[in-house]
Order: C-alpha cells, then sequence, then structure tokens
C-alpha cells in the first residue's frame, strides 16, 4: 500500500467513521476492543504510570540503601586498616596521617561504636595524685584518655604487657575517677596475642581488653 492510498483512507476513516459509530454499536464495540488491545485506555495508562512511580521510588531506596552499605564497608575497612596499624606499630607516627586519627579509627572498629572522633582523642595527658588517693601524693603520670562528654577511655596500646602493666593502667583509671568524680570512666588495653592469665585479671581490675 503506498503512502498516498494510506493517507486517503485515513481521510475517509475520519470522515466516516463518526457517522458509523453512531449507527452501528456492535462496531463500536469491535474497534473500542481493537483499540484497547493496541493502545491503554486512560483509566489503564494511570495505572502503568502509578506502576512506573512505584518502581522508580523503589529503586531510589534499593541504590540508597546500597550507597549507604558501601558507605559503612569503606568506614569499617578504614577502622580495620587504623586497628592494623594501632596494633602492629602502636604509637609510631604515620606519614600524612596524624595519630589521632588512626586512635579514633582504630578504637571505632576495636570497641564496635561510631562515635569516637580523632578531637575526642587526648594523648599524654598529664595527670597529677594530688592527695596521695592511689600513688605517693604529688606523683604525675601521663595518660592517654578518649574523652566522649561525660565518657571517658583510659587506654593502652602494648605489644607485650605483664601484669605490672595491667596493675598500672587500672591505677591510672582510678586516679581519673578520682579527678573527675562525675564522669564514667573506663580503661582499655589493646594488646596483640592476650594470654587466658592476661584477660583473667584484667577482667578482676575492671579493664576491657582488645582484641
Amino acid at each position: 500500500m503506498t503512502t498516498a492510498e494510506i493517507q486517503e483512507i485515513k481521510v475517509l476513516v475520519l470522515r466516516e467513521l463518526p457517522a458509523v459509530l453512531a449507527q452501528d454499536t456492535e462496531f463500536a464495540l469491535v474497534l473500542e476492543g481493537m483499540l484497547s488491545e493496541r493502545f491503554p485506555r486512560r483509566d489503564e495508562f494511570a495505572r502503568l504510570l502509578e506502576e512506573m512511580k512505584e518502581f522508580r521510588s523503589e529503586t531510589k531506596e534499593r541504590f540508597e540503601h546500597i550507597d549507604q552499605q558501601l558507605g559503612d564497608m569503606k568506614h569499617e575497612i578504614h577502622g580495620l586498616r587504623d586497628w592494623m596499624q594501632l596494633n602492629v606499630g602502636g604509637f609510631q607516627t604515620r606519614a600524612g596521617k596524624r595519630l589521632e586519627d588512626v586512635v579514633a579509627g582504630a578504637f571505632c572498629y576495636g570497641l564496635n561504636r561510631g562515635d569516637i572522633r580523632p578531637e575526642h582523642v587526648k594523648l599524654r595527658q598529664k595527670i597529677t595524685d594530688v592527695e596521695g588517693w592511689v600513688y605517693r601524693a604529688g606523683k604525675t603520670r601521663e595518660v592517654d584518655i578518649i574523652a566522649l562528654g561525660q565518657n571517658m577511655i583510659v587506654f593502652e596500646v602494648k605489644s607485650t604487657a605483664d601484669h605490672d602493666d595491667i596493675d598500672d593502667l587500672a591505677d591510672k583509671v582510678e586516679l581519673v575517677r578520682h579527678l573527675h568524680p562525675g564522669n564514667t570512666v573506663e580503661g582499655v588495653l589493646v594488646m596483640l596475642g592476650a594470654e587466658r592469665d592476661h584477660r583473667d585479671l584484667c577482667t578482676q581490675k575492671g579493664l576491657t581488653l582488645i582484641p
């Protein structure tokens, strides 16, 4: 069929169809069925649009969830890297990265919490036992602290530790509690290759041993 013939048929249909539909109801129903199979009706078209909106919304939520998972995974990988650096290298400085950043990332991973930031890390803080609560009066010690509002973590990182090291950390924790009576103070010892007796003594002294 040529283009001219198709155009002639279109003109004929547009001119005669209204009258045919008005006279022949059965033909009108057949034509409606043919059109509905090829083109969705208004209510069907609205339903399809709604389904498309729902699909786009669900797809957006899935991508947002995936982005969140990737972000959490990236944060955990960074924390694991910092954790390994802290355990293997202790307090050695890292090129291009402040030690406070490494400590914060490591403790977020090691303690399974995400609220520790570099600004919370206070390294080599000097504290003095003025009244002789724990040490002799006037004795000054150095402590490493993570300060989270009213919560404080006194920590030490050791490649190896003996019982005296654990006793010393417990004493530091006790002194910090005396100096900050309104705060919750906990002690954490980071040590690779801890033995059963290390864990037992830490439990006895109220310290957390990780890993």
